[in-house]
């Protein structure tokens, strides 16, 4: 798996975590690298280092959280962001987290889930989501859901 180290700004395969809590996501003001990045926040670890492997070949930074609160201490300033969140999270709903995101404009989502009915989907698509995808994540889809969050993200952040 690649991913990017936080503090460090380096790719490391596997994951290193040097004199610090076993968490992904750190809380600090430094500025982040001005790139195309996808945050992924989902508690599968598999899922996280599939959906890291995939777009790390193909350029893609993935910043991987287990957690909505992970997600939401992490400060990263980027060129166009995607997040790809699960539905179901330790410490509160996809769509919880979905809200409070809206409310502060952060990138536009992606959801997955084991659980796919109806009812969700209408949910997540009225407030904002671009895709709703089911696990196993059909990689191709996930692959077009993304390029379609960035450029949507791009525009929102050519309007500000």
């Amino acid at each position: 798996m690649q991913a990017v180290d936080r503090n460090t700004d380096s790719v490391t395969v596997p994951r290193v975590y040097r004199n610090r809590p076993h968490s992904l996501a750190f809380n600090s003001p430094r500025p982040e690298p001005l790139c195309d990045v996808i945050y992924l926040v989902d508690d599968d670890t598999q899922l996280q280092q599939e959906i890291c492997a995939c777009f790390s070949a193909l350029g893609t930074t993935v910043i991987p959280f287990a957690s909505a609160a992970e997600y939401l201490d992490f400060v990263g300033k980027e060129m166009a962001a995607c997040l790809v969140l699960n539905t179901h999270l330790p410490d509160m709903s996809g769509f919880e987290l979905q809200g409070r995101l809206t409310e502060k404009g952060d990138p536009p989502v992606i959801f997955i889930s084991n659980q796919c009915d109806i009812p969700s989907t209408v949910r997540a698509m009225k407030a904002g989501a671009i895709e709703f995808l089911t696990k196993p994540v059909d990689v191709s889809a996930l692959v077009v859901a993304v390029e379609t969050d960035f450029a949507q993200n791009r525009k929102l952040r050519r309007r500000k």
